[in-house]
């Protein structure tokens, strides 16, 4: 007969060495060993929210493992009622491998990320909160997530280890880089063409200027200024314009009136006129991140808090 139970304390040779070397267990059938499994904890936590219309890193927890790992049964671990969407990456170089743990009511993404289905993670890595528009994200208490590494124990003798807690949450991201593309946010308040108003995003030049294109808005590869967007046109003296136009919608909006000097920005535009857009007219104001970076973390950027 195999063993059934542990060996007892005073047996200090059992303990100290695999019960392998015992000489019994060469004369004695015992049953195919079943190794231990390890876990990763994620601790709970409660951040900051501010929502700017879109999903943004509001957390992260930096994991160190001592080897690379996949997670395994992640679906089952999902909280109930969760408030935040869960991410996992890793950086090799400058390219960041994103992969989506777990979704929650209320998130908007700005780029597409894959649900994680077993790939393989290296071993630096972080578990990255998501917010939502559902206010707070929060957890209130801590979620294991079991990897493919194999404890050293056999399931008779021991139980589930831990193979690393993460590192104390981190909310600073307004230091990372956020892809290649000019920065800035501006909000559109108060215009009477609705579609307009809303919470606008740098994504690069056009004509020389800083463009910026309504959060959610359709963008066009071969004419950069259709969708809702808002952009410097230097064949009308260089004046702002706040327009949404497709291959099938005629443009329409706002426009910096003639008299005003020419400036660097939209928020400094004093005075709007209206072209086919309804009255009244928008103000355009700046908005200062705080710390709710990136905004357009893009599956090939550069993450510096990882």
């Amino acid at each position: 007969m195999y063993p059934l139970v542990a060996p007892p304390i005073s047996d200090t040779g059992a303990w100290t060495w695999p019960r392998t070397l015992q000489r019994w267990l060469d004369i004695n059938p015992v049953t195919k060993l079943t190794r231990t499994s390890t876990y990763i904890v994620l601790p709970n936590f409660t951040t900051l929210n501010t929502w700017n219309g879109y999903s943004d890193i509001v957390a992260s927890f930096n994991c160190e493992a001592p080897n690379n790992f996949s997670l395994s049964g992640t679906l089952s671990q999902v909280p109930l009622s969760v408030n935040y969407a869960l991410c996992i990456s890793y950086r090799v170089g400058s390219v960041v491998t994103r992969y989506l743990l777990w979704d929650a009511q209320g998130s908007k993404f700005n780029q597409t990320i894959p649900l994680y289905v077993g790939q393989p993670i290296k071993k630096n890595s972080r578990f990255e909160v998501w917010n939502t528009s559902q206010g707070v994200c929060s957890q209130a208490t801590a979620v294991s997530f079991y990897t493919t590494k194999l404890g050293p124990q056999d399931y008779r003798y021991s139980g589930d280890t831990l193979l690393k807690i993460c590192d104390a949450i981190n909310t600073a991201f307004s230091s990372s880089l956020v892809n290649t593309t000019p920065t800035g946010v501006v909000q559109v308040t108060g215009a009477g063409d609705t579609d307009v108003n809303g919470i606008y995003n740098a994504r690069g030049t056009y004509n020389g200027a800083v463009y910026y294109l309504l959060n959610g808005s359709a963008i066009d590869a071969n004419a950069p200024d259709y969708g809702i967007s808002i952009f410097k046109n230097p064949f009308y003296n260089d004046r702002w314009y706040i327009k949404k136009e497709t291959a099938l919608i005629s443009p329409r909006g706002y426009r910096q009136i003639d008299a005003e000097a020419a400036v660097s920005s939209p928020d400094q535009v004093i005075t709007w006129q209206t072209f086919s857009g309804d009255f009244p007219v928008p103000t355009c104001t700046a908005i200062t991140p705080s710390g709710n970076l990136p905004f357009n973390f893009g599956t090939n950027s550069t993450s510096q808090t990882n």
